[in-house]
């Protein structure tokens, strides 16, 4: 989701419940390499989990180079978060080592969380 505000656009995860309510939204840290000439910077404080009640859980995420963030992992994991929504570019567009890369980062975040 492309999210505007005053002069910035910033890449952000929205967090919808079962009933259409908007429970959250949350803003990318940190913009990697191209993505500065874009996107602002988040200040970390969407960077919650949100109780879906029995719908889903305890439901969080992050934006694709935030896995790299041993900060914004335990942030997550700390909140006892149940589903982890892991939003990356299309693995397909950006070649066979980004995929790789991917599926590295989204098993270790299962393992150091104990999922």
């Amino acid at each position: 989701r492309v999210e505007r505000d005053g002069g910035s656009l910033f890449n952000s995860q929205v967090f919808v419940g079962a009933d259409g309510t908007l429970l959250g939204r949350r803003r990318k840290l940190k913009p990697t390499s191209a993505e500065r000439l874009i996107w602002g910077e988040g200040d970390g404080s969407g960077l919650r989990v949100f109780d879906t009640g029995e719908t889903a859980g305890r439901v969080g995420g992050l934006i694709c180079g935030e896995h790299n963030l041993a900060l914004a992992r335990y942030t997550m994991q700390s909140q006892q978060e149940q589903v982890h929504v892991a939003s990356y570019p299309d693995p397909r567009m950006e070649g066979r080592p980004f995929a790789e890369r991917v599926d590295a980062a989204v098993r270790h975040y299962a393992a150091e969380g104990q999922c």
